[in-house]
């Protein structure tokens, strides 16, 4: 999965000129990765073609590291750009494959000191990948249990003045 997606630069960058040509400002949220689209396809039978197993991402520090390369050459890929105004590393994150969507926090907690998930060190992981390619670029953190505010205590708390946290409710 960090194999590079050539097809998928591609279509970033004729956004991106789109909004140079427009001249709008711009952030970059990763979809694609640990976070609600992987737990979609974790979630489908297993006998789905789409069907995939549960990532790994969240124990494994070499995927982590992977994962933190690829934030960094897209931050170095569009920081000279003064219309790129952020970056979100990892879109509704949730370790737990969607089996604890909507509980209490100090359940969630729990399962977080159970099962060894640190969010705190994988999230400074990315965000140091990211620094690496911009001192500056606002990082967009978002918190675990799909980013709902009932998990906000949880948000990774990362010492870095150019953090926004983002938080989100439906």
């Amino acid at each position: 999965p960090y194999d590079t997606g050539y097809q998928n630069i591609q279509i970033l960058d004729e956004r991106i000129g789109y909004c140079r040509t427009a001249g709008l400002h711009y952030a970059i949220a990763v979809r694609q990765g640990p976070g609600r689209s992987d737990v979609y396809f974790e979630g489908l039978p297993a006998s789905d073609p789409s069907y995939e197993p549960p990532s790994t991402i969240w124990k494994n520090k070499a995927e982590q590291q992977l994962y933190g390369s690829m934030l960094r050459e897209i931050t170095t890929r569009y920081a000279a750009d003064t219309l790129f105004v952020g970056i979100t590393p990892t879109v509704e994150p949730d370790p737990f494959f969607d089996s604890l969507c909507c509980i209490d926090t100090a359940l969630f907690h729990y399962y977080f000191t159970r099962n060894a998930v640190n969010m705190t060190a994988i999230t400074q992981r990315w965000v140091d990948s990211i620094r690496v390619a911009s001192s500056d670029i606002p990082i967009l953190i978002q918190g675990p249990g799909y980013s709902n505010p009932i998990a906000f205590i949880l948000a990774p708390i990362i010492p870095d003045p150019n953090i926004v946290y983002e938080f989100h409710d439906y």
